[in-house]
């Protein structure tokens, strides 16, 4: 079974999905509605606008929602996928993708996450460091070892071996660097400005919530998982509460991309800039077929053996 996934923020560079766009008329459509509702040329952001939330944010769901749609524009019916996930920014693109929001409302609330998410952060500073080399246990029992002043917590579970801790600066910094006393492998600051998937970020979530009330949000045309708990959403999930409560809890990829497989799942399809998901499911687990879309040359390598799949199956 195929299974569609969705980057997350991070990974974007200035130029992104022209290449696609200009190869594509499926992608370059949606570059050109999508910019419409958002007031702003997305394939002309530079360097330096892609450093800030609220254009970057968009950007990656654009270009997630450009590759996805020019795959399913030169593939068979047979080959649609099957399942869908998204790694923390990547589960907006998964509701576009799966028929969950329009591409109006979609945009609509990239744009009010980002607001609302900057506002928590400018109002308690937080950060996040990626931890390499150490067990989940190990670097959870230092978050809770902690007695320092704010909070630091697991927020990212990317794969064994990898986890990403968020909280407090103070925080933060104090665990980081007693897990590199301990032996980590590699700690890496994150150029975020906040604590995000920690309850530093109540206030923006609080705000999602109630924006998203004003939104229709429709049945997912095939299984979407969630970051919460790796399991399948439910089809009549509240989807207001369930992005506010996204946005406070973390991120739980292993255990979601285990389930994912358990269900079924044995092609993944990553759909957005770079390729960290591709490099964090082979890591969970190596026996899995992964492919990734992002331009013109990545999207004829997976219509190609798509296509080759299922004229073999026929």
């Amino acid at each position: 079974m195929t299974v569609c996934v969705f980057s997350g923020q991070g990974a974007q560079y200035e130029g992104m999905g022209r290449n696609l766009a200009a190869q594509s008329q499926a992608a370059n459509l949606v570059y050109e509605e999508c910019s419409e509702y958002l007031g702003f040329d997305v394939l002309s952001l530079d360097t330096e606008q892609l450093k800030e939330t609220r254009f970057s944010q968009p950007a990656i769901v654009v270009l997630s929602l450009a590759a996805y749609r020019a795959l399913a524009d030169c593939i068979p019916a047979s080959a649609s996928p099957n399942m869908m996930a998204g790694f923390s920014l990547g589960e907006y693109s998964m509701l576009g993708a799966s028929g969950v929001l329009s591409m109006k409302d979609l945009m609509t609330l990239l744009v009010k996450r980002s607001e609302f998410m900057q506002k928590s952060c400018d109002e308690r500073a937080g950060g996040m460091y990626a931890i390499l080399g150490l067990q989940d246990d190990v670097v959870n029992q230092f978050c809770e070892d902690y007695q320092g002043p704010g909070i630091v917590m697991g927020a990212n579970y990317n794969s064994p071996g990898q986890i990403v801790i968020s909280g407090d600066l103070e925080a933060v910094d104090t665990v980081a660097a007693l897990c590199q006393e301990n032996g980590a492998k590699k700690v890496v600051k994150l150029n975020v400005a906040g604590a995000f998937h920690t309850p530093l970020m109540k206030g923006a979530a609080e705000e999602i919530r109630e924006f998203a009330r004003s939104l229709e949000f429709k049945p997912a045309h095939c299984p979407i998982f969630s970051n919460i708990d790796g399991q399948k959403i439910p089809h009549n999930i509240d989807f207001p509460e369930y992005l506010a409560q996204h946005m406070i809890s973390p991120v739980r990829w292993t255990d979601e991309v285990r389930q994912i497989i358990a269900s079924g799942g044995s092609h993944f399809v990553e759909f957005g800039p770079g390729k960290t998901l591709v490099g964090l499911i082979r890591r969970i687990d190596k026996t899995q077929s992964i492919d990734r879309v992002e331009d013109a040359a990545t999207l004829q390598k997976v219509i190609d053996k798509i296509n080759a799949t299922d004229a073999a199956s026929s």
